[in-house]
């Protein structure tokens, strides 16, 4: 068989693509979305000149990183599509390498209910309700897991009611599936010992009962189990099986009638007594060993007189391998101010200060980052939010704080320079209960709030730490080849454009020397195997005509020609 040569014809077009440089990795990216609050988003599925589908203000969502990178967005609180507020039962996904978001499914109008199914069974019509709040994980697997929240009380108005389901997405098939759980409210459960069953005991029968992840307490382990914390309890759910352990912490009736439960013992060192007692809104962060730490929260207390109520910044680790906690740093008593240095500067003896609802994660060294929160002011029994955006870090092997950037003042506005540009001046206004991912490029932050009652949340979207120069749009290539073969002998047997990813191909006719169309497709992946109606054409020359998608939505014309040839079969 002759061998021939396989020409290409390239083509420039403009795409939107990442350009990661080494830049300052400590810098914040504003990438895409709005600088003011409650912004309305865009709920198109599609890319226009005047389309970019981006997600309504929010915060409280479920997020998940993928195995390619991309990053997910659930529901949470904040604007529909109608322009109303609710909870919402949207699903995003925002591919990296494209700098765009891309709405999957759900519901864009709020305050939609679950449609659960069978519980066990995968199937397309099956989607959780609008919520916020959620307990969120990704198993071993990379399937998603979502626990509980709050959704809207029979679907009517902002009012809102604790959940107890467990819902599973697989991002493969694109479907969701009731795992466990009840389906109708829980208000008044019938035996509250029943469902937590014995410390330690894996049951069918054990239920966390309804409740919600402020800020997102929960963890992964090592094995693949998923963990919770809430309250003052820890539990471990098995996802082989589908059932709960009461792993630590006092049940549902103690944290009632006293939700002072902490017992600090002797700072650093591990004891079964030892435990962080109620709070909600704290951060945390799992070391390489898959140890939990935790670190501040709003503690409500059990004094009337509110003496041990507040905001606190004592850190915490909890071992899965001895189920025993250890005070760490911080202080046993709320309320503490932060400790402002110079930037860069570590010791013992700082501290970022009592907050709650601050971002947290784990850098590829294996520190910890605290970005912003918020705290409270009490005058009396009136109180006054304060917001923060201040950058701190943490090294667990020296157990010392760095403040490491950003205002130490409350309620920044933050810097909104042009979109896609990497400066040291660049910064996200103070905030809590923001989205977060990781990936191999850094830390991204999406939305969260400045305002009590959810009443000022954002859609804006940053990048820390990911090494980014600049979001560009740059001269990228297509090309279609001149020639192919289509003898089934698997060898350049299709006509088929070599293209980067994200390029999105509209529409293609192919035509024969006398204008005669032989081919059309609009599939978003083109390719050709050389046949009509299901019968290899003849060899010679054939034209083509394709319409592509560039990033920035415009749709542009290309033509060239193409030569079939079968060859020897």
């Amino acid at each position: 068989m002759k061998r021939l040569q396989f020409l290409r014809n390239s083509i420039l077009i403009f795409l939107s693509v990442f350009l990661f440089g080494k830049t300052n990795a400590q810098d914040w990216t504003w990438v895409t979305g709005d600088s003011t609050y409650f912004n309305l988003g865009s709920f198109s599925n599609y890319y226009s000149s005047d389309q970019t589908p981006v997600p309504s203000s929010r915060n409280g969502s479920a997020t998940w990183t993928d195995k390619q990178g991309n990053l997910w967005l659930y529901g949470g609180f904040g604007i529909d599509s109608e322009g109303e507020k609710g909870y919402l039962s949207d699903l995003w996904q925002y591919v990296v390498a494209t700098n765009r978001w891309k709405l999957v499914g759900g519901n864009t109008v709020r305050n939609q209910l679950s449609s659960y199914g069978t519980k066990g069974v995968t199937a397309p019509s099956n989607w959780p309700s609008g919520r916020y709040d959620a307990f969120h994980w990704v198993d071993n697997h990379g399937n998603f897991w979502m626990f509980g929240g709050v959704e809207s009380l029979e679907g009517q108005g902002l009012l809102g009611i604790l959940k107890d389901d467990m819902w599973k997405y697989d991002p493969q098939s694109g479907q969701w599936t009731f795992m466990a759980g009840r389906t109708a409210h829980v208000t008044d459960p019938p035996n509250l010992y029943q469902c937590y069953g014995i410390k330690g005991m894996e049951l069918a029968s054990n239920d966390p009962l309804p409740r919600q992840g402020t800020n997102n307490p929960a963890w992964t382990d090592l094995d693949g189990n998923l963990w919770l914390y809430n309250e003052t309890q820890l539990w471990r759910y098995n996802v082989t099986n589908n059932r709960w352990t009461w792993m630590n912490g006092g049940s549902m009736f103690i944290t009632i009638f006293n939700k002072n439960e902490r017992n600090f013992g002797v700072k650093g060192v591990p004891s079964p007594t030892n435990h962080p007692g109620d709070r909600n809104y704290p951060s945390v962060f799992i070391d390489n060993a898959g140890d939990f730490w935790m670190y501040g929260g709003h503690h409500s207390g059990a004094d009337p007189n509110l003496s041990d109520w507040g905001f606190l910044n004592d850190l915490w680790k909890y071992s899965p391998a001895t189920n025993e906690w250890t005070w760490i740093h911080g202080d046993s008593v709320p309320d503490q101010g932060a400790t402002y240095s110079d930037f860069g500067v570590a010791s013992t003896n700082f501290t970022p200060g009592s907050r709650g609802g601050a971002t947290a994660w784990v850098d590829s060294t294996g520190q910890f980052w605290l970005f912003g929160g918020r705290f409270w002011k009490k005058y009396g029994m009136n109180t006054i939010p304060y917001y923060r955006n201040d950058l701190w870090k943490y090294n667990p092997l020296t157990n010392e704080w760095t403040w490491m950037k950003e205002s130490e003042l409350v309620n920044d506005e933050g810097i909104y320079l042009e979109q896609l540009f990497s400066t040291s001046d660049t910064k996200p206004r103070a905030r809590y209960d923001a989205s977060k991912w990781v990936n191999n490029q850094g830390l991204w932050l999406f939305g969260g709030n400045q305002a009590p009652n959810k009443l000022g949340a954002y859609n804006d979207l940053w990048c820390f730490g990911c090494d980014t120069l600049k979001l560009n749009m740059v001269f990228s290539t297509f090309e279609m080849p001149n020639v192919f073969t289509p003898n089934q002998d698997g060898i350049n047997d299709v006509f088929q454009p070599v293209a980067s990813e994200g390029h999105v191909f509209k529409n293609c006719v192919i035509m024969n020397r006398w204008g005669n169309v032989v081919f059309e497709s609009s599939a978003e992946q083109l390719f050709w195997d050389g046949k009509s109606n299901g019968e290899v054409l003849t060899d010679g020359v054939y034209f083509w005509k394709i319409e592509v998608e560039k990033f920035d939505g415009e749709i542009i014309s290309e033509t060239g020609t193409v030569t079939l040839l079968k060859g020897n079969q």
